[in-house]
């Protein structure tokens, strides 16, 4: 099906979307746009992510990140953008996270370009850090019974403030689907099969021993794809 035409989305510096003041543009795409902006009452900076609501429902995203960002807030799930606000207006729905820093794509271009190199790539230690750090919000996010679906360097971001620089936080979980339902049970496969980044799309196998079966998880195959373009800076396709 052929994505839909998209109508200008108009939010304006300065404008006011529920007691959230739009400071700045962060970026924009087809159906929507993300936002800096600050709450004047409770002195609070953070991401605001918009969506036209005349878009089609099979284009949707916002719907399942508020809430799946609405549960892992709830079991205070590691390194994951955390969900502060949401609502809608007449012409898009919105939700407010906490702000981050640059994305880890954007950073290896950013030192590639200060050390005058072709290839966008962190040192072995920095990238033996990131490797680590993923891996770890990754399992944790699995444990909640969630699978990202779409790792990538463009999906992890560092904080943006001196308390949390270090910190490597997973972003956009539009894509995002629980795995299994509380009791353990696996939800059955869908049938179109995982969704996730052309380069980074690497079918794994990840085996559940306590549940004695399988189920095709691409996070962690993603994750290592991650971790060789951050060493190396280039992908494994396999």
């Amino acid at each position: 099906m052929e994505a839909e035409i998209a109508e200008p989305l108009t939010i304006e510096v300065g404008q006011v979307i529920n007691n959230w003041r739009v400071t700045k543009e962060l970026g924009r795409g087809t159906y929507g746009a993300v936002f800096q902006v600050v709450n004047d009452v409770i002195q609070r900076d953070a991401a605001m992510k918009v969506e036209r609501r005349s878009i089609g429902p099979e284009y949707r995203m916002l719907k399942i990140e508020v809430a799946v960002m609405g549960e892992l807030r709830n079991k205070n799930s590691k390194n994951c953008v955390q969900l502060i606000d949401h609502g809608c207006t007449p012409t898009f729905n919105y939700m407010v996270m906490n702000l981050v820093g640059s994305n880890l794509e954007s950073l290896a271009k950013k030192i590639a370009k200060l050390n005058n190199k072709s290839e966008s790539k962190f040192s072995p230690y920095t990238a033996f850090a990131i490797g680590i750090s993923t891996l770890d919000t990754l399992c944790d996010l699995h444990k909640n019974l969630f699978l990202h679906r779409d790792v990538k360097p463009a999906n992890f971001a560092i904080g943006c403030r001196a308390s949390d620089l270090e910190t490597i936080y997973l972003l956009d979980f539009g894509t995002t689907r629980r795995y299994a339902k509380q009791s353990g049970l696996h939800h059955r496969p869908r049938a179109k099969g995982p969704k996730s980044s052309g380069r980074y799309l690497v079918v794994a196998v990840y085996v559940d021993k306590s549940n004695s079966g399988q189920i095709a998880v691409v996070d962690v195959a993603n994750a290592r794809a991650l971790h060789v373009h951050s060493a190396t800076g280039k992908v494994r396709s396999s």
